[in-house]
């Protein structure tokens, strides 16, 4: 219950990294002679970590930076779209820098997945992009996916 309840502080509060940090030693101290008291207050503060690091996560991710509207990338597709014309990608390249994953939808494009691509396309929330133009580039997919 203490690492919830640090996991839920991490996720909802955004902390600076260096006041985690700081606390590292705090906990180092509190597991070595603090008993089992030591032990809670360690684990609210490793799921506070936690928490925290999804939290930095998804603020970098480009679906949560992006707005509604065009945006270019480059991708790694995870996997062929499949019958309904979706898939999800790695963003490898962004102008806004950001990163994360996002889930696609193309036209009828065949794609091979494991490819690397340049898209341009509409952003429109919830981490959908629609692919209106897409250009595999070339080079050697991951062993996975030959």
């Amino acid at each position: 219950m203490a690492y919830g309840a640090g996991l839920w502080v991490g996720l909802v509060f955004l902390v600076p990294t260096a006041t985690f940090w700081f606390l590292v030693p705090v906990i180092v101290v509190l597991v070595i002679r603090g008993g089992w008291s030591g032990a809670l207050v360690a684990a609210a503060v490793l799921g506070f970590g936690t928490g925290q690091a999804v939290s930095v996560d998804r603020s970098r991710a480009c679906s949560s930076v992006w707005a509604r509207g065009q945006y270019a990338a480059i991708l790694s597709l995870h996997d062929a779209p499949g019958s309904r014309s979706t898939a999800t990608a790695s963003i490898l390249y962004a102008r806004d820098q950001c990163g994360g994953t996002l889930k696609l939808r193309f036209g009828e494009q065949e794609l091979a997945g494991g490819a690397r691509l340049v898209v341009v396309g509409m952003h429109r929330g919830g981490g959908v992009f629609r692919v209106n133009h897409v250009r595999v580039l070339s080079g050697v997919r991951s062993w996975r996916f030959a």
